[in-house]
C-alpha cells in the first residue's frame, strides 16, 4: 500500500511535533513518570514533585515555579500532541502514550 503526499505530509508534521514537544527535557521526565508507575493518572503536585525531587538543590520557590509552567506551558503542549489527557480544573493528568510517542522519546 502506498501513503499518498498528503497522508505523507501529515505524518512528518506530526512528528516535526513530537520532536518539538519531547524537546524539552522536563516533558520527558514526565513520561518517564510514567514509565515508571502502573498507574496512567497522576495529580499535578504529583509531577511536580517528581520533577523537583529529580534535581538537585531545589528549593519551595522552584517547586512553585514547576506547578505554574507545569499548568500552563508544558502540560497545554503534551495534551494538544496528543500524549496526555489534562484536565486544568481538577489538575488531573491521564497518560495516553503510544508506541510511536514512546519510541520519539527514546531517541
Amino acid at each position: 500500500m502506498t501513503t499518498s503526499p498528503n497522508e505523507a505530509s501529515g505524518e512528518r508534521a506530526m512528528i516535526d511535533r513530537l520532536h518539538s514537544v519531547l524537546a524539552n527535557e522536563s516533558r520527558r521526565a514526565m513520561l518517564d513518570y510514567f514509565d515508571g508507575t502502573p498507574r496512567e493518572t497522576a495529580l499535578l503536585e504529583d509531577l511536580a514533585d517528581y520533577l523537583v525531587d529529580r534535581r538537585e538543590g531545589e528549593d519551595a520557590r522552584s517547586y512553585e515555579r514547576t506547578l505554574v509552567r507545569l499548568h500552563h506551558v508544558d502540560l497545554p503542549k503534551l495534551a494538544a500532541a496528543g500524549i496526555i489527557d489534562y484536565d486544568a480544573r481538577t489538575h488531573t493528568i491521564r497518560y495516553r502514550g503510544t508506541p510511536s510517542v514512546e519510541k520519539t522519546a527514546e531517541r
